[in-house]
């Protein structure tokens, strides 16, 4: 006759006593304080896990609207955008992507169209000796630069890469003569690439695209993988024929700061019309960005100048000791920086860190033109310590390689936060960055010359014998003077820069610090 089930359970629990006895008399050390599976927490429970889940979650409402709210989209992704999001909100961003939803697979399918066209009337139907000096220039420095990029990363070492890199690159270079193709534009699409190469290789595999998930529809114009896209993580799986979708949110926003972003890809299985997908949005993507920073790769540099300056003025406000160490030892500001704003600091990042930065910069309204300066400053005082105390020598040296190797995500979040106090600081006040006595002095006559225009007064800059009584009168009269204490070329000048002050320890940036407290108790 079969046992009852009471027997069962009660055979069940003496074989697990007996078990247990078993181990007491080897002398095992019991567990001093057991845990009950109760108390375990789940990955999913992590409050970290709760808290990217949370802000996945946010990025879906915001992309699901119709048509996408982009203010409040910039405002979500200066503070970091999930590598599961980030493709398609740096094309909304920067405007190749359209906020709509309907318009968006006629829109990439002309935009494609439009960059395929451009290739084939110049470059793909014209016999190479039938090829322009300025293209035939253009073509060999880009074939020299783009085995140079991102060495000993292995997917720019293989050929479709490379080809379809030289095409886009080519492609600028024929729109956009006034610039051209200039050194460090392949490093700023080597970054581009990355990202889309990875989504199209479905590292994050979805059963929808990024734009049959955005719209409701399935894919027509885009060819490519979803917008799932880990940039940091599962990087064994990369770009291989088969890979496993996550489970969860968690699984794409695991380890955010692991430094191996596409090191073992593979791009030689994605299909032709996928490549052709990523060369003509990579290619608008890179426009959109180097049209706002034209101005830095054409003839004299205009806007690398600009930017430059604007850096030298900022230290000179913010770090007075480092300013006068770089002067005294004979290293200027341009050459500094000059790699760090035409690059756009791809060279001075790992991969992570400079993602993180660029979702920045993408989210401000032109930052990569406007707040880009701020960045370098902050970047500078970072290591204002170890630079004050370095020669000539050694201070190239440092400069040129930097100890960033091991930069974290929280480093940047640090540099992004000050740059947006200096940022708050002087971007509405540009007197603060008069960078001298001169400038000051000269914009004392301006608005002097101004003020004896609007009281109608003569225009004529030299004194005349028949008016010693007005300008005598105008001696007494402080609206314009430079020494005055109502200068309006002095008044705004209220924040105070120690020279002697040093920096505290275990503080990053104390001085910009320290100018942000001086101002809001001023």
């Amino acid at each position: 006759h079969p046992l009852p089930l009471w027997k069962k359970k009660k055979a069940r629990d003496m074989r697990l006593f007996d078990r247990v006895k078993f181990r007491r008399n080897r002398s095992e050390p019991e567990p001093t304080s057991p845990v009950s599976p109760a108390s375990v927490v789940s990955p999913r429970d992590d409050p970290e896990s709760r808290a990217r889940r949370r802000v996945i979650s946010e990025y879906d409402a915001i992309l699901s609207e119709e048509p996408v709210d982009l203010k409040k989209l910039r405002q979500k992704a200066w503070n970091g955008i999930p590598r599961s999001k980030r493709k398609i909100v740096w094309m909304l961003l920067l405007g190749h992507l359209p906020p709509s939803h309907r318009v968006r697979a006629d829109f990439l399918r002309k935009r494609r169209e439009d960059f395929e066209e451009c290739l084939r009337k110049n470059y793909d139907e014209v016999p190479q000796e039938k090829w322009s000096k300025y293209l035939k220039e253009t073509h060999k420095q880009i074939v020299k630069d783009i085995p140079r990029t991102c060495p000993g990363v292995p997917l720019f070492t293989q050929e479709c890469i490379r080809e379809m890199m030289t095409r886009v690159l080519l492609a600028w270079g024929v729109r956009h003569p006034r610039s051209g193709y200039v050194q460090g534009m392949n490093d700023l699409l080597a970054v581009i690439v990355l990202i889309w190469v990875a989504d199209a290789a479905g590292v994050f595999t979805s059963k929808s695209s990024s734009y049959a998930y955005a719209g409701g529809r399935p894919r027509t114009a885009y060819s490519g993988g979803s917008y799932y896209y880990d940039t940091n993580n599962h990087i064994a799986n990369l770009m291989r024929k088969t890979s496993t979708a996550p489970e969860s949110a968690d699984d794409e926003e695991k380890d955010p700061n692991k430094d191996a972003l596409l090191l073992r890809g593979d791009a030689t299985h994605l299909s032709e019309e996928t490549l052709k997908d990523i060369a003509a949005e990579s290619y608008h993507c890179l426009e959109k960005i180097l049209e706002e920073i034209q101005d830095h790769y054409v003839e004299l540099q205009p806007g690398l100048q600009r930017a430059s300056d604007q850096v030298q003025n900022l230290l000179r406000r913010v770090d007075l000791d480092l300013g006068r160490h770089l002067e005294e030892q004979g290293v200027l500001t341009l050459q500094v920086t000059f790699r760090w704003i035409n690059c756009l600091l791809v060279r001075e990042l790992p991969i992570p860190a400079l993602v993180r930065l660029w979702d920045a910069c993408i989210a401000e309204e032109k930052g990569f033109l406007k707040f880009f300066p701020y960045i370098c400053a902050a970047f500078l005082c970072h290591f204002s310590d170890t630079l004050r105390s370095l020669g000539e020598e050694k201070l190239h040296l440092f400069l040129q390689n930097l100890p960033t190797h091991d930069w974290k995500i929280q480093e940047v979040d640090t540099l992004l936060s000050e740059a947006y106090i200096l940022n708050t600081l002087f971007q509405d006040a540009p007197s603060h960055l008069g960078g001298g006595e001169a400038k000051a002095k000269a914009a004392a006559t301006k608005q002097q010359q101004q003020l004896q225009d609007a009281d109608g007064d003569d225009e004529t800059a030299a004194p005349t014998t028949g008016s010693s009584d007005d300008a005598a009168e105008g001696g007494n009269d402080d609206r314009g003077t430079t020494s005055g204490s109502n200068s309006p070329a002095r008044r705004p000048n209220s924040l105070p820069v120690t020279a002697g002050s040093s920096k505290t320890k275990g503080a990053s940036y104390p001085r910009i610090a320290a100018l942000a407290s001086s101002t809001s108790d001023d």
